[in-house]
């Protein structure tokens, strides 16, 4: 008979609880008294399906497991929502649909990070010592505010520092360091502002023609497609910006701010020329957004890539483009 762990029975205990409270709080809402009074009522099995679930999930599963806080947030932010979708319309005091759930979500998380900006600080101080800025400051981050937290905040700040602030401040090489770009011969810039301008005309013609049918829903739209011309632009300027580097030892790849891998040469057992993208596989990385990668580097083993929102892959192959072909193995004596 399978056993199961006290964190296990507790989340079971958790579940079944919380779906008798939801039968019952939906049985309601079909009574004739809810009907006499919707609001009265609604306003109640709103607070019964907040209240008593994050009390419960606090109590059997957060506290147990040590959760961080911002989980506990997220939950409530989840019975929330649950609770809304149950009532009638007419019975709903507020609404929370997923763009501002996910806004709230991430209100709560810098606000909680803003709390804590005094451990942050001086974990970054004692990181900063012996490690370059960006990873001081993700490590500070993950120490104090855990991986998942750490890795939305990261993401964030990287797409406001690099697409609002970016052009204003270059990363120089540190003795010993490489530079190795990949936007002056790739036409990555060129495309990229292209794309952006064409994105900037047909977000505003989207938003117009949204507007008549639902002003709300163009609104949205609008704000997402700001979003995703922010993240381009945020991405080629890093590239521009903070370009990857190699020492004696390491390749540090920074492909704008959607990867960066750190591969140790001894690891790199070839670098081919290509002219194409190579097909999709798992052990791929494409480092390339907008243009044809030049480069493919083949690894002896899976090394750790680092992505947006903290996405982790472990790849075998990169390909990417690099100016000026790849003198990255020109010390290394297993070059090919």
């Amino acid at each position: 008979m399978l056993q199961l762990s006290p964190l296990n029975r507790r989340s079971t205990a958790f579940v079944e609880v919380y779906l008798l409270l939801l039968i019952g709080m939906i049985a309601v809402t079909r009574s004739p008294a809810f009907s006499v009074r919707p609001v009265l009522l609604g306003g109640a099995i709103l607070f019964d399906l907040i209240t008593w679930p994050t009390l419960l999930f606090y109590g059997l599963i957060a506290r147990s497991a040590k959760l961080p806080i911002i989980r506990l947030a997220v939950a409530v932010l989840v019975f929330a929502r649950i609770a809304l979708f149950i009532l009638p319309p007419t019975a709903r005091p507020f609404s929370i649909n997923l763009p501002v759930l996910l806004a709230v979500l991430e209100g709560v998380t810098i606000t909680f990070a803003i709390l804590r900006v005094r451990a942050i600080q001086l974990k970054y101080r004692e990181l900063r010592r012996v490690h370059d800025a960006t990873t001081a400051l993700t490590g500070s981050l993950e120490a104090v505010l855990g991986s998942s937290v750490s890795a939305l905040i990261l993401s964030e700040w990287q797409t406001f520092r690099w697409g609002l602030l970016g052009w204003w401040r270059v990363e120089p090489a540190a003795p010993g360091q490489q530079i190795l770009t990949t936007h002056r011969q790739s036409g990555e810039v060129a495309m990229g502002v292209a794309l952006l301008v064409v994105g900037l005309i047909e977000g505003v013609a989207v938003h117009l023609l949204l507007a008549r049918w639902s002003p709300s829903a163009a609104v949205w739209v609008s704000v997402f497609s700001a979003y995703g011309m922010l993240f381009l632009l945020a991405d080629l300027v890093a590239s521009c910006q903070r370009p990857s580097y190699a020492t004696d030892h390491t390749v540090h790849l920074r492909l704008g701010i959607r990867w960066q891998v750190v591969i140790p040469k001894t690891l790199i057992l070839r670098v081919l020329p290509i002219q194409e993208k190579p097909a999709k596989a798992p052990d791929l990385l494409r480092g390339t957004l907008l243009v044809t990668p030049n480069t493919l580097l083949i690894l002896q083993e899976p090394v750790a890539a680092s992505g947006p929102y903290g996405i982790r892959r472990n790849v075998s192959r990169i390909a990417l483009f690099l100016d000026d072909g790849a003198p990255i193995l020109e010390r290394h004596p297993g070059q090919i």
